[in-house]
């Protein structure tokens, strides 16, 4: 039995790199044929009446991994310079106001049909309110830098505010003052834990032996993060700015304080550092989007209750979406089609407690929901990709 794990977990990871070069090829996000594969391996695992356990606890595993390197890899690609303020503020804002926006209008709108509490309604809206950086900045490669850079920057703020902003309304008891209070003192925790972990691991970088080099930094991450969420600090915050810090490092050099962390060597390895946090990242989130497949019934997933739902869901997403595109005085294209839900969105749906899960809110409709946005995401980028290289075609004089 061990051998067969072997050669199909192989297997996968030889498939999961295909599909990564074919979808580029066709501009079609590679998400959409893991979840197919996955969901083909279900079948397979029932027809041949193979016992599976519950994946439930692997599908959170293996996504809380995958947001850790999605958003480190996304934010170590991004260049920081006194003049991206005002576009960083942007996409910040791009990305905190449609999500409160939808959250809030949302739940009002479902408290007017349904007898639930306004709170329950906002618990189950929330994951439906963020962008995917593990599924929006994979697809930015057919983008030009521009747009890429922002998308980039809107997903990774969207998955780390998404994130507090669900924590603070599930901690919710109506003790608004104090509650705030502690969310302050959270934010304040982070990111003094953030500057010292950062400059604690930029100095390991920075005495990186020959060997075994590169895999202990990614632990002590994992770790750093893994103990902020269980103090309940925001872990994603601390990922970011070490992406970003790596990234940017020679606008810190002029420090005294910087120069004693040997940031010399830190940059000669940091491109292998990037190398490797992108194959580990290919890897963890094409497996979670396999193990997803396995929960998805092809029955349940067209299910046209669900379907309308979802669209309904989709609509009010990029309505909103539009209007505060156009009210920040954001190119409305391609931004508009570059708001996938995903990784998120799923975990958050994984952690709703059981009794506020409002009825139509289900695992296949936040499928649904991934799998559509994703379809527009993909739709989107193709049009925009071609018209792009349309416009970029000499003109051919007829009379030549």
């Amino acid at each position: 039995m061990v051998r067969e794990l072997i050669i199909l977990f192989a297997f996968l990871v030889v498939v999961s790199y295909i599909i990564n070069v074919f979808s580029q090829k066709i501009k079609v996000p590679a998400v959409i044929f893991l979840l197919a594969i996955g969901t083909f391996l279900r079948f397979l695992a029932i027809r041949f009446k193979i016992p599976l356990p519950d994946l439930t606890s692997y599908l959170m595993f293996m996504g809380g991994i995958s947001l850790i390197l999605v958003v480190l890899e996304g934010s170590m690609e991004l260049r920081w310079a006194p003049e991206k303020n005002k576009l960083i503020l942007r996409m910040f804002l791009l990305c905190i106001l449609p999500m409160l926006f939808f959250s809030f209008a949302g739940a009002w709108l479902i408290t007017l049909f349904q007898k639930v509490s306004y709170q329950q309604a906002l618990y189950n809206l929330i994951p439906f309110s963020i962008i995917s950086s593990a599924v929006a900045i994979p697809a930015t490669h057919i983008l030009a830098a521009r747009p890429r850079e922002q998308i980039i920057y809107e997903s990774s703020f969207s998955d780390i505010m998404g994130i507090l902003f669900f924590d603070f309304v599930i901690q919710d008891r109506g003790k608004l003052l104090e509650e705030t209070g502690i969310f302050l003192l959270q934010l304040g925790g982070t990111f003094v834990l953030t500057v010292l972990a950062t400059i604690f691991i930029a100095w390991l970088l920075g005495f990186l032996p020959k060997g075994v080099r590169f895999i202990p930094i990614i632990a002590n991450l994992v770790l750093i993060f893994e103990v902020s969420e269980f103090f309940n600090l925001p872990g994603l915050i601390f990922i970011f700015v070490f992406g970003l810090f790596l990234g940017n490092l020679s606008r810190f050099t002029r420090m005294k304080p910087m120069r004693r962390i040997h940031p010399d060597r830190i940059k000669a390895n940091f491109e292998e550092f990037h190398n490797i946090v992108s194959e580990a990242n290919f890897l963890v989130r094409s497996f979670f989007f396999l193990l997803l497949g396995f929960f998805i019934n092809p029955l349940h997933l067209l299910s046209l209750k669900t379907i309308f739902w979802a669209i309904g869901i989709l609509v009010f997403i990029y309505a909103v979406r539009a209007l505060f595109l156009k009210l920040l005085g954001v190119s409305l294209l391609p931004n508009l089609f570059f708001a996938p839900r995903g990784l998120v969105s799923i975990l958050l749906f994984l952690y709703i407690p059981l009794h506020q899960l409002l009825p139509e809110v289900t695992l296949n409709l936040v499928i649904q929901v991934v799998i559509l946005s994703t379809v527009v995401m993909a739709i989107g980028g193709f049009v925009r990709t071609k018209k792009q290289e349309e416009e970029s075609l000499p003109e051919v004089d007829p009379g030549t």
